[in-house]
């Protein structure tokens, strides 16, 4: 899947602030770095922690990495094929991967739409909404199941999933803790 430079500069509505060269070599020799205005359009805030930025491929337009920094929560988006490469760079140059600004460390997002979402309602309205989301992949069965279930318990599909994610964190959280305890799998409830 490619993603193009197009769609970062119109969610932004094109206030692009700075730019130049991308030094690191994970993305290759042809990749830059473009800094946004990120304070909503609707405001005269001039938040200087908000940042908004990406770094694309000069020959394609194709987007690397998009970065975005609000509220004190920083989001990341990196191309999935660049993840790899941008972390043994990080290891390179002794930098956790992890790491934003002063101990601030990214939210990794892995769904290019979620973090489009997360910077179109940044710039429109000042607000965003601040969970993420997470590629689900399941087969005919397995969603028939979680339709029925969702449907049994009157709710809908994604308050279902986010159940059982929540409840297998839990659970995984609790082992962390009493690795003695011999705890079985989360039980959903029907």
């Amino acid at each position: 899947m490619t993603y193009k430079l197009q769609s970062i500069i119109e969610a932004n509505q094109y206030r692009i602030i700075s730019g130049e060269k991308f030094v690191w070599e994970c993305y290759g020799h042809n990749a830059r770095f473009m800094d946004f205005e990120a304070n909503p359009i609707n405001t005269k805030e001039t938040n200087t922690e908000n940042n908004i930025s990406c770094v694309f491929d000069t020959r394609n337009y194709n987007v690397y990495e998009i970065c975005f920094v609000a509220k004190n929560k920083a989001y990341r988006w990196i191309h999935p094929d660049f993840i790899k490469a941008n972390k043994k760079e990080c290891k390179k140059k002794n930098i956790r991967f992890e790491n934003c600004y002063d101990g601030v460390d990214y939210i990794e997002i892995e769904v290019f739409a979620d973090i489009m979402e997360k910077i179109k309602s940044f710039v429109q309205t000042g607000e965003y909404d601040q969970r993420v989301q997470l590629p689900l992949n399941l087969n005919n069965d397995e969603l028939l199941t979680l339709f029925q279930m969702a449907h049994d318990r009157d709710i809908t599909l994604n308050k279902l999933v986010e159940e059982i994610l929540t409840q297998s964190i839990d659970s995984i959280d609790e082992k962390e803790k009493n690795p003695d305890n011999d705890s079985k799998q989360p039980k959903i409830n029907k």
